[in-house]
């Protein structure tokens, strides 16, 4: 079962790559927006791309670092990285605090994506790998579902703070699975 609590992480991946689809449009219209002015088509492309571009950062970060400081600390980590990025988008005011909250976001989301199939793949036995693994992909899904369904009905600080809470559940429960003993092998930490 500890390894069904590990895909929260990929739901909050999910819930990021889906965030533009239901929240751009409503940072364009002047009744819905967070921000202190409408943002341009431009803005909007700004937000998708720092968040790929910090995704693609993190997954690159995150494989030397898993591998240096172990999985579990490197899930929590980023899972931290993923509230801290939303409470900033949250709390935004203008298009370049946004991006910087997208940024952050997306460094969490590459990064948990990586590191969540290199933990699951390691703890899971090879009867049940697979399934494992496909449950990460159907969790990374479903957070894209939260956030279109949820995005149109409730404002963008909601949005961001349903992805803060989820992320929060995640860290409190990763506190209390067990690091991967394929990293601890290959620390020559002696398994009990």
């Amino acid at each position: 079962m500890k390894w069904m609590s590990v895909t929260i992480g990929n739901l909050t991946v999910g819930y990021t790559t889906g965030w533009a689809t239901s929240i751009i449009p409503k940072l364009k219209d002047p009744l819905q927006t967070s921000l202190t002015y409408l943002i341009l088509d431009k803005d909007g492309y700004t937000m998708i791309r720092v968040m790929v571009f910090g995704a693609v950062l993190g997954s690159l970060i995150s494989g030397f670092t898993a591998n240096r400081v172990g999985r579990k600390p490197c899930l929590i980590f980023t899972s931290s990285l993923n509230i801290l990025g939303y409470s900033i988008m949250a709390n935004a005011v203008d298009v370049t605090t946004m991006s910087v909250g997208r940024f952050i976001a997306g460094m969490a989301a590459g990064s948990i994506a990586v590191v969540n199939v290199v933990y699951l793949g390691e703890i899971a036995s090879p009867e049940i790998r697979g399934a494992i693994l496909a449950m990460g992909g159907i969790m990374h899904v479903f957070g894209s579902l939260l956030v279109c369904s949820l995005g149109p009905y409730v404002c963008v600080e909601v949005v961001c703070y349903v992805c803060v809470g989820v992320g929060c559940v995640h860290v409190c429960v990763l506190c209390y699975v067990p690091e991967s003993p394929v990293y601890q092998v290959m620390k020559g930490i002696i398994l009990d």
